[in-house]
């Protein structure tokens, strides 16, 4: 018994043995095997470091194409919804907007996700709507999600907003703006100023006003929200409450720009407080805030001049011609040199004036003025001389006989008739033109085909703009369509054709054309942005009807102002174009209207 237990306990340790032996053989055997994979994944890894087959993106684009290829074979709706999210993730930001709308649809029809998870994609489903200017889109999508939301974040109730500004729908718009503005302190100052573009864009001043005043508020120093403010106020009217927001800005000494001080001087000015307004100037231009320009100086003698202050006005007035040589102000400036008697003065402004050849315009104005100084001063023979001068040519004649009258000057010989003598003429000292002085005899006859009428009053939608002669067609078209929809949106009704109004020598210069550019309406259409209801008065005019290619247009113009000299009128300074149909072919149908006394 004990010999037979032995040997079974011997047969047990052999096979115990044999089992080490074979444990030890396959650890070996792994070992060995590990160690070959992670030599032949180290010689993987260098390959790819060292010699890349491919680039990042082909390899993502190789991903994502694998991904749509196996989208409809996934195993489950929680498997499709999740690639097809992905999906429209990545076809965002490539801006493959069509694309990325097809994987959300597909994602929220798999139903494969929580209502949290689809309520975010409806949400970034109704962005990309907005992205690829779908607004309606994007409209009916937060619509019907709006339904299953229990707490709508202020990010939803932004875009909803911005969603029915872009769709017109001004009526729903106002309550959600409301809305967001119930907790304002949850709203960043960049949500907040896309609530002020939203607001102002939709005609909503009211609203665009707290945003605004929210804005300051949270950052008193930031000059744009002030600047805003102001301009939101001017487009309702509101001329005083413009003044209190940029007189206090001036106050706290934000950074205002130079406009900004020149339609504040300008508001103290239209609010019967012109002598505000000249301070505000005078005290920019005197510590530099303002360029010392002759037109900045011509403003601040306007001011001077409402406020009845004659000595400051004159003092700035001076400064302007010396930096700007400009002939209205020249003769300005000896206007009211003349109202204060000062005989000297205004003939030195006359001399500096007529130092360079005159257009013919300025030529019965300027002597006429000349001769009134020197008479005061006792030179009768040089005023006699200067008040013939002013009877020949740009519009003065009755004035200056009347002066040679009260003088019982001699009358003017033919020679003196003839030409034009002394320091204030034009280019050409001849007499170019018959029909002035009836006793004058000369071969030129003046023109019969002037044509002259009265053109009534009429209401006027415009905008103010400077164009380039060469591109003016395409500049007018890009201004005027937004215009149109303006009138029809605020109730109105074109009523004409297109005008366009200039004033002063700046419309006939070269290259660029300064002008108010817009239609007679019908109705009452309010101002928005840079567009102006306004009233054009009676308008007296000699007038000139041209059909032709549009280079013609200027030579037109030269045309019927010549005339208009020749005939002896007195030019107001401002004119019109009236802008008919075309007859199909290149050629330019059009009213040329110069303004006369």
């Amino acid at each position: 018994m004990i010999r037979l237990l032995a040997r079974v306990l011997l047969l047990l340790a052999r096979a115990l043995l044999l089992w080490t032996r074979a444990l030890l053989l396959l650890t070996t055997v792994l070992f060995m095997l590990a160690q070959n994979s992670l030599v032949q994944a180290e010689a993987y890894r260098s390959k790819v470091f060292i010699d890349p087959t491919k680039k990042l993106n082909e390899a993502v684009s190789l991903s994502i194409e694998d991904l749509e290829n196996q989208l409809g074979s996934l195993p489950n709706d929680y498997a499709q919804s999740s690639a097809g999210r992905h999906l429209a993730r990545h076809y965002v930001q490539e801006k493959q907007y069509s694309k990325a709308i097809v994987y959300y649809q597909t994602a929220m029809q798999a139903g494969g996700l929580s209502s949290l998870a689809n309520q975010e994609m409806q949400q970034e489903l109704a962005t990309v709507y907005m992205l690829q200017g779908d607004y309606s889109g994007a409209l009916s999508t937060l619509t019907k999600l709006q339904r299953s939301l229990t707490h709508p974040s202020n990010e939803f109730f932004l875009l909803l907003a911005q969603a029915q500004y872009k769709t017109g729908d001004y009526l729903a718009l106002a309550p959600t703006l409301e809305h967001l503005l119930i907790d304002s302190s949850a709203l960043t100052a960049v949500q907040l100023k896309q609530l002020v573009a939203i607001s102002y864009g939709s005609g909503d001043y009211r609203q665009c006003e707290v945003i605004l005043r929210l804005l300051i508020d949270r950052a008193p120093s930031d000059v744009g929200n002030w600047q805003q403010l102001v301009s939101v106020y001017l487009v309702q009217k509101k001329s005083i409450s413009a003044l209190n927001v940029l007189s206090l800005a001036k106050e706290k000494q934000l950074p205002l720009r130079a406009q900004d001080i020149l339609l504040l001087a300008n508001l103290y000015a239209s609010t019967n407080a012109a002598e505000k307004g000249a301070r505000v100037l005078d005290e920019s231009l005197a510590a530099g805030e303002l360029e010392q320009s002759g037109d900045n100086y011509h403003q601040l003698f306007q001011y001077w001049l409402l406020a009845r202050e004659k000595n400051k006005a004159t003092a700035a007035l001076k400064k302007s011609v010396a930096l700007k040589r400009n002939m209205d102000s020249f003769l300005q400036l000896a206007r009211l040199q003349m109202e204060q008697e000062l005989w000297s003065d205004m003939q030195q402004t006359l001399l500096q004036a007529c130092s360079q050849v005159l257009d013919d315009r300025y030529v019965g104005r300027t002597n006429l003025l000349l001769g009134i100084s020197q008479l005061k001063q006792g030179s009768e023979q040089q005023a006699r001389s200067s008040f013939i001068n002013a009877s020949l040519m740009g519009g003065r004649s009755e004035k200056a006989n009347q002066w040679l009258g009260y003088m019982n000057a001699a009358p003017a010989t033919e020679s003196e008739m003839r030409e034009i003598t002394g320091p204030c003429h034009p280019l050409e000292r001849s007499m170019r033109y018959a029909g002035v002085r009836p006793d004058v005899k000369t071969d030129v006859q003046s023109p019969t085909n002037l044509n002259v009428k009265t053109v009534k009053k009429l209401r006027f939608y415009s905008t103010s703009a400077v164009v380039d002669v060469k591109d003016m067609t395409s500049q007018l078209r890009s201004l005027l369509v937004p215009m149109g929809i303006n009138i029809v949106r605020g109730g109105g009704s074109i009523d004409g054709a297109l005008h366009l109004l200039f004033e002063g020598e700046n419309s006939f210069s070269e290259g660029k054309l300064t002008m108010k550019a817009g239609f007679p309406i019908r109705g009452n259409p309010p101002s928005k942005a840079r567009y102006r209801s306004t009233v054009l008065e009676s308008f007296k005019c000699v007038y000139l009807e041209y059909s032709g290619e549009p280079q013609g247009i200027r030579q037109a113009w030269e045309t019927l102002y010549q005339d208009a000299i020749s005939a002896g009128y007195e030019l107001s300074g401002t004119s019109r174009q009236i802008i008919n149909k075309g007859d199909g072919s290149n050629n330019m149908n059009t009213e040329l209207q110069l303004g006369i006394m």
